[in-house]
């Protein structure tokens, strides 16, 4: 990830990018939900129009985990088990930590896999 901005400013990094990338304008004091797996990166603007190669430049990111049923029951049944496993193990090296155990009971009261 250090040579993130390098690589990003390459014909590869471009085409990488545009297969994989959505982006979005955020007006000041809004909030983007990011879902699992998916990474931010942010490109900050004055609001006027953008430059032609925009600078990356410091912005206030909060990361909160969410968890969400819905997208959860959705998935399927190999890949709700695959969640639950892992998460489960993350939490079982955690167990001296009151919050994470407080993320694993609120993760066990909403998700549990299919089968």
């Amino acid at each position: 990830m250090k040579d993130a901005d390098s690589f990003l400013n390459t014909d590869a990094g471009k085409t990488f990018m545009d297969e994989r990338s959505v982006f979005l304008q955020v007006p000041a004091q809004n909030a983007v939900f990011v879902p699992a797996g998916w990474t931010v990166y942010i490109l900050f603007a004055d609001g006027g129009a953008l430059p032609k190669k925009p600078t990356l430049q410091v912005a206030g990111v909060l990361a909160a985990t969410i968890f969400v049923k819905g997208l959860f029951e959705k998935a399927a049944e190999p890949t709700q088990r695959a969640v639950w496993d892992w998460n489960i193990k993350h939490f079982n090296t955690k167990k001296s930590s009151e919050m994470w155990n407080e993320r694993r009971r609120a993760f066990e009261a909403v998700f549990k896999p299919s089968k």
